[in-house]
């Protein structure tokens, strides 16, 4: 191969090159966007869980007998959500 066809070669590897590393770029942006929603999403339900459980404690205190039940099912509930959104988000970054 003479030195010309090899400038030719290396030219054409290196425009390959660069269109791969723009399409892997454009697709990492749309994965960090997409990534990204994703978690604001499980942050946000987090925050409600947290807010739902703040105002059962200041119920508890205060609750009768017959809404204790109610009180302790949604402690549970809350704590299973919060564990599958934790565990949600982890799954992001793995």
């Amino acid at each position: 191969m003479d030195k010309e066809k090899l400038k030719a070669k290396a030219s054409e590897l290196i425009d390959e090159a660069a269109s791969k590393i723009d399409t892997l770029n454009a697709k990492k942006e749309a994965a960090k966007a997409r990534i990204e929603s994703e978690y604001n999403e499980a942050i946000d339900k987090l925050k409600a869980k947290k807010t739902e459980i703040e105002a059962q404690i200041d119920k508890m205190d205060d609750a009768a007998e017959d809404e204790w039940e109610d009180i302790k099912n949604t402690f549970s509930d809350a704590s299973d959500s919060f564990r599958e959104g934790f565990q949600k988000l982890k799954h992001l970054f793995d």
